[in-house]
Formats: structure tokens, sequence, C-alpha cells
């Protein structure tokens, strides 16, 4: 089969490798279209660490081919492969020594999951089985399976994934807007995890992609939304998708201007830089939440008396629940509320991925045609 593969840092081709083996509990998928988003270019580029060889991808959707009932012997967790190398403490076995016979959910997923059905994929996979995924924390678990990041991806002809991580896609969604429900379902649990409420005035600093999808998450949930980025271009779409404001930062006075005209209990960090999580700092009301969802990797000067004399919180929100924001994000896809191909630049053949990558043509958001 084709796959997009990154033999190291910036150096990708178009490589014909073997189609994946199923695994007990998993589902082939064969991959209709794929995303490019920030996590890749920064797999690319070498800012973010990967294993070589790698075939990169994790925002995709397709069609299941082929699937592989689960046979394994009882206790035996799917995603649990190297179980000798994990670190000592790590690994509770409660959960699978109280499973009844027979009860494994990987075999249900499978049933549920037939040849023929139309899928969008969930690519984090948490082993399910450490204290963090305990805890109901799989999206940070330290040991989890990432498609595109230290797994096989989905620039592919065909994935192999565990059948409970992909879900149906009903009929009135577009290959092209399902494409998009994996950063909504980002949006969607930094929604959550905000704590934001109906009417509450809200604020997103940086209008991306993924920023622009949390102006429509929270418009869609009630929320009056702010916009702000350095350029008036992505604003401007921020409008047409609901926002009841627009700023444009980097200039004097942008925080006094939030500070004095809004209210913002929540102020979304989508940009991933230092400045704009300083920015939102500031801008945030009184007792109210910064929540970071960009990955920024430059350090940020904070005052803790910041934060203690105004009351602020600042929490991170990584990825998502499994499978509550998935689902989630396909209702709001479903019921027109949002539709994620309205943020599409630009549609290319897997064959042209490559030299996207290498030229710097990857700006905006882009997709990947396989069919």
């Amino acid at each position: 089969m084709r796959a997009v593969v990154l033999e190291a840092a910036q150096h990708v081709v178009v490589a014909d490798v073997g189609v994946p083996q199923l695994e007990p509990g998993e589902v082939l998928v064969r991959i209709e279209r794929a995303g490019v988003c920030g996590s890749d270019v920064a797999v690319f580029s070498g800012k973010r660490q990967a294993e070589y060889p790698l075939i990169m991808g994790h925002e995709a959707v397709g069609t299941i081919v082929d699937s592989r009932m689960q046979n394994r012997p009882v206790g035996m967790h799917p995603s649990v492969e190297s179980e000798q190398n994990r670190p000592v403490g790590m690994h509770p076995t409660d959960a699978e020594e109280n499973r009844p016979v027979g009860m494994h959910p990987a075999a249900d997923a499978v049933k549920n999951r037939p040849v023929g059905m139309r899928v969008v994929i969930e690519p984090n996979i948490p082993c399910g089985t450490c204290r963090i995924c305990c805890r109901g924390l799989g999206n940070v678990c330290p040991f989890k399976r990432s498609l595109g990041m230290n797994s096989p991806g989905a620039f592919a002809d065909y994935v192999a994934i565990p059948a409970e991580f992909v879900h149906p896609l009903p009929d009135n969604i577009s290959w092209e807007d399902a494409v998009g429900i994996e950063p909504l379902a980002v949006a969607v649990h930094a929604i959550r995890t905000s704590g934001m409420r109906t009417g509450e005035e809200v604020a997103v600093v940086g209008c991306g992609a993924e920023g622009l999808l949390l102006v429509q998450v929270a418009v869609a949930h009630g929320a009056r939304v702010l916009a702000a980025d350095l350029h008036p271009e992505p604003l401007a779409q921020a409008r047409e998708m609901g926002a009841e404001e627009t700023l444009v930062l980097g200039r004097d006075g942008a925080a006094d201007y939030v500070a004095t005209h809004w209210c913002p209990s929540v102020v979304f960090e989508a940009a991933g830089a230092s400045a704009a999580l300083e920015f939102a700092l500031s801008a945030v009301a009184p007792g109210g939440k910064v929540v970071g969802v960009g990955l920024g990797t430059t350090p940020v000067e904070v005052v803790p008396l910041q934060f203690v004399r105004r009351g602020l919180s600042l929490v991170a929100s990584l990825i998502y629940d499994h499978p509550t924001d998935f689902l989630r994000a396909i209702e709001l896809v479903s019921s027109g509320q949002i539709r994620p191909s309205s943020l599409l630049t630009r549609s290319i053949d897997l064959e042209e991925l490559p030299s996207a990558f290498v030229d710097g043509h990857h700006h905006g958001k882009m997709q990947v045609r396989l069919r």
C-alpha cells in the first residue's frame, strides 16, 4: 500500500509498504481522506520527537474493510503488549481481574463495527490499565499509542486500529466534514474543561483552525465570544462563525480594552505562543479561568500574586476523553451546527504531500485525498 513515511526529520517520501496485520479486536480501515495539522508539521520538522521510519498522519476517515475478533486469553489487555517494560507500580490489575469472563470490550466493539461502515478514527489510544487511566484521565496516559506520532499513522491507504476507537459516521456527514471531527473533539473537550456556562462571556486567543473551532463550539453552547488574533483575516472568519467581536492583537492597550469592554470568565489560549498566554492571563476577568489548548514550547513569565489576588485558574486541555468528546463532535456536525469543511483551504493527493511539507505549503487547513 502507499504511505507517507518520515525517514528522518524533514525527509519524507511516499513509499510502498505492507498492509497492516490485524491484532485481535482491531479493524482495518481504508482511508478516504486525512487532515494535516500543526502536530504533523512539528513531527516533520523535528520539533516533536519521533522514532523513524514513521508513517505520518492522525486526522482521518474511511471505510472498514476487515476485522479480527477478540481471541486473547481472559485478563490480557490488547493495548498492553510490553507489560514487562512498564515501570514498577504503574499497572493496577484490579480492573482486568474483576472483568467477567468473555466480557472484553474489544469483542463487542468489533461486532458493532461491520465491514463497509463509514468511520472517523480516534487516533489516541490510552492503555486503559495504568493508574492514570484508572482515574479517568486516558487523554494524558503516559503509555498511550498515538497514530502518526509513535505508531503507524493515517497518511496511508490502510490503518489498523482497535475497533472501539473508530466511530460510525451518519450518512449526512461528508468525507470533507468528517475529517474535521478529530480537531473538533479537541475543541469540545476544551469547552467541557472550562466549565463554561450558557450566556457567559468568553475569549479565544489565536484563530488558527483550532481557535476557529473553539469559537464555533462556544457559540453552539450559548456563549458570547470575543475572538483575538494577530492577523485580521482569520478574525473575519471568526465573525462569520458567530464571534460577537474581534480584536487585533499586538496593539497597545489590547488587554485593557478587553478588561474594560468585556468580562470573560474563560479565555482559551489556542495560539501556542507565550505572548498569547500572557495576554490571556491579563485579559481574563477576576475569578476567571485560562484554558491552555495551544502547544507552545517557550517559557512564560508568570507572577504568582496575579493568580492569588485575582483568584485566577490556569488549566490545560489536552486532546479529548474517550469516547465522549468524539460523540459530541459527531453530533455537532450531523446536526448542522458546525461545518468543519468551512475551514478547508486546500485539498491535495497523497503523492503531493511530501512536497507540500518540504516546500512549506502546509499552512491553513489542508486535506489529503486517498480515493
